[in-house]
């Protein structure tokens, strides 16, 4: 046991409260962000909906979205703005995690994690690009062909009485 390890040793409580301690700095952070996400959210929306218009209007299709209830664009904008939020503060979050975990491991096991953080905000824009710019397209197009096509059967005639 390193010099180091034996003078963070800590108690089951001690545990708790730096457990305590990194929840409320993970959380710190998105909510601000969430705020800030909801002043933009007609941009946002925008953005999210352009591959759903293009998917509608390359079917012949009208783009116009609808709602069905008066709260309901309130609930998209907050989950939109929660959603974004959580995305971006992703790697801060993660960051929280390995400080908490990081007293508990032995030095070789440290060098390992040092591209935890900046691999992590790497493969959240890899993430959300791949998911923005290759599988969303592919998905709503898909999803508008099967609404076209359960469109077009012709629905069973009732059979009337004799």
């Amino acid at each position: 046991m390193s010099e180091r390890q034996r003078e963070a040793v800590m108690s089951f409580g001690d545990h708790l409260d730096e457990l305590r301690r990194r929840a409320m700095l993970a959380l710190a952070v998105p909510l601000p962000l969430a705020i800030i996400a909801f002043l933009f959210v007609n941009h946002l929306r925008a953005i999210i909906e352009l591959p759903l218009r293009t998917a509608l209007t390359n079917a012949g299709l009208s783009d116009q979205m609808q709602t069905r209830s008066v709260t309901e664009m309130m609930g998209v904008d907050l989950k939109l703005s929660f959603i974004v939020a959580l995305v971006l503060s992703g790697p801060w979050i993660v960051w929280q995690v390995w400080k908490f975990v990081e007293p508990g491991l032995y030095d070789h096991e440290r060098r390992f994690a040092r591209m935890l953080v900046p691999g992590s905000f790497l493969l959240t824009v890899a993430g959300v690009c791949t998911l923005y710019f290759g599988l969303l397209p592919i998905t709503l197009s898909v999803l508008v062909q099967y609404g076209l096509e359960d469109r077009m059967r012709e629905a069973p005639r009732p059979v009337a009485p004799a």
